[in-house]
């Protein structure tokens, strides 16, 4: 069983009119309501002893960058929590970074529930809108790939903070794998000039496959313009672990960053960069060979 075959069953099962994107579209008069969720859960997503300020920001981020990949409005959203009933520092914390990050992102908290569990989950939904439904597979031959974002710091970060020393030392990474680079910023562009989309959160790779099996064609990555969107702080935390930054970047996951298509003759907004283009070639390819197809699978890892 992996994260694809999952979805597939589930598609089959209830159908697939809705599912299969980072939102669900619906249409509302004029405009698309957008819904997405996520599940940040103990021991799989964090620690409970990592900084729960920073685990409620990340929690309203992570969601944020489903909603605005697709040029949307962050509008709502609900807070469910699984917890033991002992963790009531923890979840002043936890509550501070989810309301600070929910004025960042101009949203509101309008509810929730609440269940015990022997392991704190933190369950999200969020809605929000947009006059366009902006898919994966909508992108067309010699279109740009553009990248908005950071990629392979938060595998990094997460990295830093499962090791549990040097914290310190590693906190630029650290703050990215909770405070995401998100399309939010950009949201106003991706909608007007965007003809696909994908927030990157299991693997550049795995996302930009994802977006092939969807369309017709391919994309081909430039590794020089791959490599230049490598930060300085990865490019420190890879040579001091001996590791090539270049994995990291293809492979990471949790990046909440954001790949678009659109014509070449359209600008770009501050920030972003080009990485490639979309190609005859139904794969995914660096300088003209395809890559691996992989990516995080949360049933391929042993918690």
């Amino acid at each position: 069983m992996n994260e694809d075959r999952l979805l597939k069953i589930i598609k089959e099962k209830v159908g697939e009119e809705f599912i299969g994107d980072d939102v669900a579209f619906i249409r509302w008069g004029d405009e698309f309501l957008l819904y997405t969720v996520d599940v940040l859960v103990e021991n799989v997503h964090f620690k409970k002893d990592w900084d729960p300020y920073m685990i409620g920001w990340k929690t309203v981020s992570v969601n944020v960058s489903d909603i605005s990949a697709k040029g949307g409005n962050p509008l709502y959203c609900l807070v469910s929590l699984g917890i033991k009933g002992e963790e009531d520092g923890f979840l002043e914390k936890l509550y501070e970074g989810i309301r600070d990050a929910s004025e960042e992102f101009g949203l509101k908290v309008v509810g929730g529930n609440l269940s015990y569990s022997r392991d704190i989950f933190i369950d999200l939904f969020m809605v929000g809108v947009s006059p366009r439904r902006i898919e994966r597979g909508g992108f067309e031959k010699g279109e740009k790939v553009v990248l908005y974002g950071n990629l392979g710091m938060s595998r990094a970060g997460l990295e830093v903070l499962l090791e549990g020393k040097d914290r310190d030392k590693w906190s630029d990474i650290i703050d990215i794998h909770f405070k995401p680079k998100t399309s939010y910023y950009i949201r106003e562009h991706i909608r007007k000039y965007a003809t696909a989309s994908i927030d990157i959160s299991d693997g550049l790779v795995i996302d930009l496959y994802r977006m092939v099996e969807r369309g017709k064609y391919g994309i081909n990555l430039h590794k020089d313009k791959v490599e230049r969107i490598i930060k300085d702080p990865l490019k420190r935390y890879c040579k001091h672990k001996g590791c090539d930054p270049l994995e990291y970047v293809l492979y990471g996951g949790e990046d909440y960053a954001v790949i678009f298509t659109q014509k070449k003759s359209e600008p770009l907004p501050t920030g972003a960069e080009v990485i490639g283009e979309v190609v005859e070639e139904r794969a995914v390819l660096l300088d003209g060979k395809p890559l691996e197809r992989k990516g995080f699978d949360h049933f391929e890892k042993n918690y």
